[in-house]
């Protein structure tokens, strides 16, 4: 059944691209050109999804991973149409975990963490020492290009070492100014070819350290997941239907997840100091956001869940950045997953590093950039007893 739904994806895609909605994330198997047409509305492709769907799931011999991908795919088309489905549920249904709070205690572990880490550079944890802390280490936005390829130079011998794997990255970089939540996209267009995309828009401040970050979340974790997992499918050891990636689908959870933490893995400090300060501020900040976006799509106010927040990081981001994150992730059919999916993956995924040996940590990133896992076969085999 694979070129059946490869040629639905493909069909489905096209569509939803004039309606400035993009289903394919990282193209993998560059087979467009045997795939042509595009769906006429909305309704013909329910209407071929629903016959793929139910024939996939009788199958004797089908992948588990597959399957999970078109049920995101049936919620998600739902959700395009118009269809509500109570929070848990859509999260669920879609990228594979069900929504759940983060504790206090985790998140207070992660503060006090945070509130040291200031200290030593010489902040606090107030709005005073974060505003200071911001003003101090802002980058102006024309400096952004030259600093990310120098720090691709000095970091992709390191992480492709440790993982032995021989890859060159040849990618586009571009600079946008667009209002939405993220700071970096990554993705494939129909020929392959990775694009970067920074996004200057004054809804984002850039951090000194955050150029760090985000050259091991967008390259070496992406990039690199994506061209392993291509190489994969070209020696015939994945399915050809995993390699139309989107991010509303379950390998998300793995991709972000690995994205926010590889540092962990790593055998040795491959950040700044100031790096690993930001990144901590990050996760403080996925984790209370992961609550509030909860929050909010159980009927709190707006104004409330920003407060929540920003009790905890007070300034670290604008109030405007984050009203606007609420109001996306209770209503936006794709933002209501995929926001959400940062911070639980995150918190997911430093459980597990905390749990492996040096030696176990390199095997799992290996097996995750070779291979694909929903949130539950990966949790299944790495972290639950």
């Amino acid at each position: 059944m694979d070129e059946e739904i490869i040629d639905f994806i493909y069909k489905w895609h096209r569509f939803e691209k004039e309606n400035d909605l993009t289903i394919i994330d990282f193209d993998l198997i560059l087979e467009e050109k045997n795939y042509p047409g595009k769906f006429k509305d909305r309704k013909e492709a329910k209407k071929v999804l629903h016959d793929l769907y139910q024939k996939y799931r009788t199958q004797p011999k089908k992948d588990g991973f597959i399957l999970a991908k078109l049920n995101s795919f049936v919620y998600f088309l739902n959700a395009l149409e118009g269809e509500y489905i109570n929070f848990e549920d859509y999260v669920e249904n879609l990228v594979g975990i069900r929504p759940e709070i983060i504790s206090d205690g985790e998140i207070k572990k992660q503060q006090n963490l945070c509130k040291k880490l200031l200290k030593q550079q010489g902040y606090s944890l107030t709005l005073e020492g974060l505003q200071k802390f911001t003003q101090d280490t802002t980058i102006p936005s024309k400096q952004l290009k030259d600093r990310f390829a120098h720090l691709e130079k000095e970091f992709g011998p390191k992480i492709l070492n440790w993982l032995n794997l021989n890859f060159k990255l040849n990618y586009t970089k571009k600079i946008i100014d667009k209002d939405v939540y993220w700071y970096c996209y990554i993705h494939t267009d129909l020929q392959g070819k990775i694009i970067l995309e920074f996004n200057i828009n004054k809804r984002h401040i850039w951090r000194a350290g955050d150029l760090e970050i985000l050259v091991l979340h967008e390259l070496f974790s992406h990039a690199i997941q994506g061209s392993s997992w291509k190489e994969q499918i070209k020696k015939g050891r994945l399915d050809k239907v995993k390699g139309l990636t989107s991010v509303f689908t379950p390998e998300v959870f793995c991709q972000e997840g690995i994205g926010d933490t590889l540092w962990l893995f790593y055998p040795e400090q491959i950040y700044s100091d100031i790096a690993i300060l930001n990144v901590n501020l990050g996760t403080l900040f996925r984790y209370v956001a992961n609550n509030a976006y909860i929050m909010v799509n159980h009927g709190e106010d707006i104004e409330k869940c920003f407060q929540y927040i920003d009790q905890f990081l007070p300034g670290y981001r604008s109030k405007e950045s984050i009203v606007k994150n609420l109001a996306e992730i209770k209503s936006h059919p794709l933002y209501r997953a995929y926001i959400y999916v940062y911070g639980i993956a995150e918190y997911y995924f430093r459980k597990i590093a905390e749990k492996l040996n040096d030696e176990q940590k390199r095997d799992f990133v290996l097996d995750i950039y070779q291979n694909f896992y929903t949130p539950k076969q990966i949790l299944k085999k790495y972290y639950l007893p």
